[in-house]
């Protein structure tokens, strides 16, 4: 589970030349749809396309064949590892059980809220949905799942890699603090601070129509100078339309 790690090389090429296209995808259950964005990595303009179901992922991966394959959901099965005493003497998780996999008990060890994978997991389930995309993806696209800690390590031009990203991980990390609820105006923008922010520190910056734009800070601002009660009343607050939280956490993943 990563949240703020690099990919790179061993033969020391310039990513761009091993890693043409990148890709995250924000996993949903039931009929909702799934947010995939994609960038080339020479030009890192942003992409955006809402796929619905396991078949449609499947061909869309076929068409754009990303080098690395970002996924927001468990890559792994809870397989019990934390209910050993000694698994967690060895990651310093104390005498609590955690029905988990270690990477999660670590990450609430560090204070950052998480999901938990169950033994059991529903097959309605959004976590369901991605082993059944992991498994595809490995058996028929030869792609290999990244479950090494530390950088991760593209070692031949053209190996496909999945990894499984946390996006509520890398805001807690890349903002430093945990972000207001996602549903809420604040949670919003302070999501969007951060993938601006951190976006233009990459070379070149990530671009294009579904990336936050900083424009769209003027707009709120310019829009609450006329409001008023009487306005909010009679014609809504009509702020600019922001992006969904399911979008936002792709990007995150993206920009991860």
């Amino acid at each position: 589970m990563m949240t703020q790690s690099l990919v790179h090389s061993p033969l020391e090429k310039p990513v761009s030349e091993l890693i043409r296209t990148i890709a995250c995808l924000d996993v949903t259950q039931g009929n909702r749809k799934m947010d995939v964005v994609w960038a080339i990595v020479s030009e890192n303009k942003v992409q955006h396309q809402q796929l619905q179901g396991i078949n449609s992922v499947m061909k869309w991966v076929e068409e754009h064949q990303p080098t690395v394959f970002a996924i927001d959901a468990p890559c792994k099965k809870n397989q019990g590892k934390t209910e050993r005493e000694e698994v967690r003497q060895e990651h310093g998780l104390g005498k609590k059980r955690y029905n988990c996999r270690i990477a999660e008990a670590l990450l609430a060890r560090c204070n950052i809220q998480r999901y938990s994978t169950p033994k059991n997991p529903s097959q309605e389930s959004w976590i369901s949905t991605g082993f059944a995309l992991y498994d595809r993806l490995t058996q028929e696209l030869s792609y290999e799942i990244w479950d090494t800690p530390g950088q991760i390590v593209i070692p031949e031009d053209g190996e496909k890699v999945l990894l499984e990203v946390y996006p509520h991980a890398s805001f807690v990390v890349g903002i430093g603090a945990r972000p207001k609820n996602k549903a809420t105006l604040s949670g919003t923008l302070e999501r969007m601070a951060y993938l601006i922010t951190d976006g233009n520190k990459a070379s070149p910056s990530f671009h294009g129509e579904e990336w936050p734009d900083e424009a769209v800070l003027k707009g709120i601002l310019d829009r609450f100078e006329t409001l008023s009660w009487q306005s909010i009343r009679t014609q809504g607050v009509g702020l600019p339309s922001l992006p969904s939280h399911d979008l936002l956490d792709a990007l995150a993943g993206l920009l991860t």
